[in-house]
C-alpha cells in the first residue's frame, strides 16, 4: 500500500516546501511592513475645516500639534501658513517640569509641621 493512502497526505517535496516558505515570508513582509507616507490617510480639504490664513485669537497653526514646519499639516491638505487657523486646532501641550508638578511647602510651613509632630 503506498505511503499516501495510509496517512491521507502526499509526502512533502522540497519544491512545495520552498514554495510555501516563500509564500509565508512574503505575506509576513507585507503584513508587518510599516505604512509609508504615500499610503497614509487622505488629508482633509482646507474648505472642509474652514482654514484661514490668519489666526483666530490664540489659535495659530504653528501652535497646533498637527502643524509640520515650514508650511504643512498632518491632517489638512495644501500649503498651510504658520499664522493660519482652522476648526480642528489642537494646542501643543507644554511639558510639565518636575518642580512645577509637585507643590512645595515653604520653610516656615515645614518647620511648623515638624514642631507639631514633636
Amino acid at each position: 500500500m503506498p505511503e499516501e493512502s495510509r496517512s491521507g497526505l502526499a509526502p512533502l517535496s522540497r519544491r512545495s516546501l520552498l514554495q510555501r516558505v516563500a509564500g509565508v515570508a512574503g505575506a509576513a513582509t507585507i503584513l508587518c511592513a510599516p505604512p509609508s507616507l504615500a499610503t497614509g490617510a487622505p488629508k482633509i480639504s482646507q474648505k472642509a475645516v474652514a482654514y484661514q490664513d490668519h489666526p483666530d485669537g490664540n489659535k495659530r497653526c504653528d501652535k497646533c500639534i498637527q502643524f509640520q514646519p515650514p508650511n504643512a499639516c498632518k491632517i489638512v491638505d495644501g500649503t498651510i501658513s504658520p499664522q493660519g487657523s482652522c476648526r480642528i486646532f489642537a494646542p501643543i501641550r507644554q511639558a510639565v517640569s518636575p518642580s512645577s508638578a509637585t507643590p512645595r511647602l515653604s520653610n516656615s510651613a515645614c518647620s511648623r509641621m515638624v514642631s507639631r509632630s514633636s
